[in-house]
């Protein structure tokens, strides 16, 4: 993976954030997700790329401060296992829950054994339009190149090149640091 630190602060964050501190962006190229280009998040279920989902989701909810919660836009509630913390999600890893809870269901809904109940349902259908709406409120900007495929003699997207992306480690470390015990999405 191609990575290169920047400290350009092209994107702002205009809603209060604890963690805007922390944004730092990098250049990443991205995998195609096809063929020898995939990722150790990709394919059916299998207890490496499970395990590698549930570490990326696992931070779940946070704990914040009183200070830190009177500042969100929108009030939260005050944890009752550690009075004087409130609890919220950061919202990218509400997202990689989402994305996660579609890929698990898709492989299970193509091998026939998917019988999902109403409520298993209507978390799909949350995920799927909160997806929606986080990827249309961001509007990704970034160009994707085609180029000529002699094997299917058509052309088609580039979608391994290079993105400018908000740095993932250090908001990860600092969810973790600030999970509320065992709580998840």
């Amino acid at each position: 993976m191609l990575s290169r630190t920047s400290t350009s602060r092209t994107d702002t964050l205009d809603i209060y954030s604890p963690l805007a501190s922390l944004v730092e962006y990098e250049n990443r190229l991205f995998s195609t997700g096809f063929a020898n280009d995939r990722t150790q998040f990709q394919g059916e279920p299998t207890e490496e790329n499970t395990k590698a989902w549930e570490e990326l989701t696992e931070v779940g909810i946070i704990k914040l401060d009183r200070d830190q919660a009177a500042q969100l836009p929108n009030q939260t509630v005050e944890w009752n296992q550690e009075p004087g913390t409130y609890l919220a999600a950061v919202g990218m890893f509400h997202q990689l829950h989402c994305v996660d809870a579609l890929r698990r269901n898709m492989f299970a809904s193509s091998k026939g054994n998917a019988a999902l109940d109403r409520k298993a349902i209507a978390h799909l259908d949350h995920c799927a339009d909160y997806l929606r709406q986080v990827l249309t409120c961001h509007g990704d900007v970034s160009i994707v190149s085609f180029h000529w495929n002699e094997a299917i003699q058509k052309n088609t997207p580039i979608f391994d090149g290079l993105q400018h992306c908000r740095k993932f480690e250090p908001i990860f470390e600092w969810t973790k640091v600030h999970r509320a015990g065992d709580l998840r999405p």
